[in-house]
């Protein structure tokens, strides 16, 4: 989940790989993404076991925020500066969303590409 405020964008979660994992528990760095046998190895996932541990989060929604749930299919093909670069330039959510899918396809995305945009007209 990603929140454009201010014309900036933040990444608010990261996904649970053993990768991420790995580089949180300084295992590995992020010079190491050339190994991706761990970047799809999922720590947590719903339905994979009897219980699943959510993480939250809690933030105060302010006029114009705009949210970008995406899957990896999109956030690995897109960078970050072009993610922020097409939030600032786009009038239209249902343009924004064609354009991202795309462009992650444009490059070389072959993954699912799965998003949902939302913009906080008012509080």
């Amino acid at each position: 989940i990603y929140l454009y405020r201010n014309k900036h964008l933040i990444q608010l979660t990261t996904d649970h790989s053993l990768q991420n994992q790995l580089i949180y528990q300084g295992k590995l760095t992020k010079e190491d993404f050339s190994l991706p046998k761990w970047k799809n190895v999922i720590t947590r996932a719903i339905g994979t076991a009897q219980s699943v541990q959510p993480d939250f989060h809690s933030i105060l929604m302010q006029p114009d925020d705009t949210f970008l749930l995406c899957t990896d299919g999109l956030s690995n093909y897109i960078s970050h500066n072009d993610l922020e670069k097409h939030l600032h330039n786009s009038n239209s959510i249902e343009q924004l969303g064609k354009l991202l899918v795309n462009q992650a396809k444009l490059n070389g995305g072959r993954d699912n590409i799965t998003l949902m945009i939302q913009k906080i007209l008012s509080v």
